[in-house]
């Protein structure tokens, strides 16, 4: 029997493991019962797993202590959303977590994946290290695991992405620029309380408020230009603590992505210098900061050659897709400053079942079908005779 055989075998028991993760999602780095159970099942198989600093783990299939190690990644945390499903016996049963953004199934699939290679491991050029990785949905989840030192001997890095924009099973391996920059803000405005009936004793933070998030609509077009793709977005608003008085303080949050470092530079500048016109014009305070969360994430295209004839001659009934890039945040990136690596993204999309909603929506949900296509390329990216290539 093949591997890709015997992998087809875990189909049912890989479909409940990624409910049993959508029922219990936990936030970013609060993944503790989530990282105990990937765990205890990779001690079933006879594997030691490495337990990381606060949550995550690695676990290694060594079959030679002088070869390097090929990476596969699996995010294992939820989004703060609660979930909108009830029609699904598994929905989230913690109001404030759910599984929106797939990583349920990437942990499902990586976990077979492991049991599968296991017993095929005399056919493995490489050795493999599954990464379990926590805080994707955070600041600096990859970060934190390269402080820990996952990438030791690690040679090549893989990980795994779900796209409802395609249909069910279809597959892109993308290259060169493939996810955009992503940077958060906060912007805070102070004045001076007062009654509603006296509002001009007061300094009306709301105002303030109101005329950045007018004024950050058009950064885009008339500082970086219609040419050059960029997204600005204001997540939250907290302004005032009463309804009927004018508000002292107004806090604004949200993110920028961008393509290239020229236009993040550009627009850090531009929403700093309207903050700090807006505070001057309505007499107020204001403060801002601008940081930085993730790189873009840029795929070698010679690794991406490496391998895509011989995934495409072995998944013969796959419908292949030119990814292109996305303003989309991910973190893989910091693992590419350290070392080469490349992502695959898989079709999750099917309108019979409702399966084409967005990551972060609250009705978000997974065709199940689409698992089994993640742990074949997981699979057969494991199984590649890497060491030929990297040389």
């Amino acid at each position: 029997m093949s591997p890709l055989d015997r992998l087809t075998q875990f189909a049912e028991p890989m479909i409940n493991l990624r409910r049993y993760f959508h029922q219990y999602p936990e936030l970013s780095l609060e993944e503790f019962q989530t990282t105990q159970y990937i765990a205890d099942f990779f001690e079933e198989l006879g594997l030691t797993p490495k337990l990381l600093e606060p949550t995550g783990l690695v676990v290694d299939l060594q079959i030679d202590d002088k070869k390097p190690y090929l990476l596969l990644r699996a995010n294992i945390d939820g989004v703060y959303m609660t979930e909108l499903n009830d029609h699904l016996d598994y929905q989230a049963v913690d109001q404030v977590a759910m599984h929106a953004n797939g990583h349920d199934a990437q942990m499902a699939a990586l976990m077979y994946v492991a049991k599968t290679l296991l017993e095929y491991k005399e056919q493995l050029a490489m050795n493999i290290r599954f990464l379990f990785q926590p805080s994707s949905e955070a600041a600096g989840g990859a970060q934190l695991m390269i402080d820990q030192n996952v990438l030791s001997n690690v040679e090549l890095i893989f990980g795994l992405n779900w796209d409802p924009s395609h249909n069910t099973g279809a597959m892109a391996l993308p290259k060169g620029l493939t996810y955009g920059r992503t940077a958060m803000f906060e912007a805070t405005f102070g004045g001076d309380a007062s009654a509603v009936a006296h509002p001009e004793q007061g300094v009306d933070t709301s105002i303030m408020a109101a005329q950045f998030i007018l004024a950050c609509q058009s950064v885009n077009t008339r500082t970086i230009g219609p040419s050059t793709p960029s997204l600005i977005t204001i997540g939250t608003a907290e302004i005032g603590e009463r309804w009927n008085s004018i508000p002292s303080k107004a806090t604004l949050s949200g993110v920028v992505r961008t393509f290239d470092e020229y236009a993040d530079e550009e627009i850090s500048r531009t929403l700093a210098r309207q903050a700090k016109s807006i505070a001057t014009m309505q007499e107020g305070l204001q403060t801002f900061d601008y940081t930085p969360i993730n790189e873009a994430v840029v795929i070698d295209e010679e690794i991406v050659n490496h391998i895509k004839e011989e995934l495409q001659s072995k998944l013969t009934d796959v419908n292949w897709f030119e990814a292109k890039p996305a303003l989309e945040s991910e973190d893989f990136g910091a693992y590419l400053q350290e070392v080469p690596g490349f992502m695959g993204i898989v079709g999750m999309g099917n309108h019979e079942i409702d399966t084409t909603f967005s990551a972060y929506n609250p009705h978000y949900q997974m065709d199940e079908a689409a698992i089994m296509s993640g742990a074949q390329l997981y699979l057969l990216v494991a199984m590649h005779d890497w060491l030929n290539d990297l040389r």
